[in-house]
């Protein structure tokens, strides 16, 4: 897939020129089972596995195999899973259960949010939705615990960016010096069970 060269907003003025990361090559968990893995990112989100490694990999004291499955998206990124094949050095290595605000956040369009909730809700997951006001966000927990965030951008977000640009690190300084008060003018929220 051919990667956009266009600078978004929030990074002119000589940003872009700071030697940032180019986009996100991949997020790591470790899971218990690839098979029930798979299946969630594969069948229920529609994440096409594109990698699997059989790797022997250093440890503390030692070395253990492990699988590590890789499930692409559009941009080349990915979401990667390690497998460990010791039941100790998955009890070890497990990452914990997230919370509500520990999430990882997947850009989609608006069809593709629609199809993966779809597909979400015929699998019997629990989810919920909030409207930022600058985005949509669909939430779902995988069956190891980690919440993902399905993102539709809002319409306006190019709005929405340019004041972002002006007043970041004025509303950066004021909830340093305490003050709480909302800079969200888009945010309309019905909030979902977030439970």
């Amino acid at each position: 897939m051919k990667e956009s060269k266009s600078i978004p907003v929030h990074l002119k003025g000589g940003d872009a020129a700071r030697g940032l990361p180019a986009r996100l090559h991949h997020n790591a968990w470790v899971v218990e089972d690839q098979e029930r893995t798979r299946a969630f990112y594969e069948d229920v989100i529609g994440m096409p596995l594109i990698q699997f490694w059989i790797e022997e990999a250093p440890l503390p004291g030692g070395t253990t195999i492990l699988s590590h499955a890789f499930y692409g998206m559009q941009d080349g990124s990915a979401l990667a899973f390690f497998c460990m094949s010791e039941p100790k050095h998955h009890e070890t290595y497990k990452s914990p259960s997230t919370e509500l605000f520990n999430h990882i956040a997947l850009k989609v369009d608006a069809a593709t949010q629609d199809q993966i909730l779809e597909r979400i809700k015929a699998s019997g997951y629990r989810n919920f939705t909030i409207e930022h006001g600058y985005c949509t966000s669909l939430y779902v927990t995988d069956p190891d615990g980690l919440r993902l965030e399905f993102t539709v951008d809002a319409p306006n977000l190019t709005e929405i960016n340019e004041f972002q640009a002006r007043t970041a690190r004025e509303a950066f300084k004021r909830w340093n010096e305490g003050q709480r008060r909302s800079n969200n003018a888009w945010a309309h929220r019905e909030l979902d069970d977030v439970s």
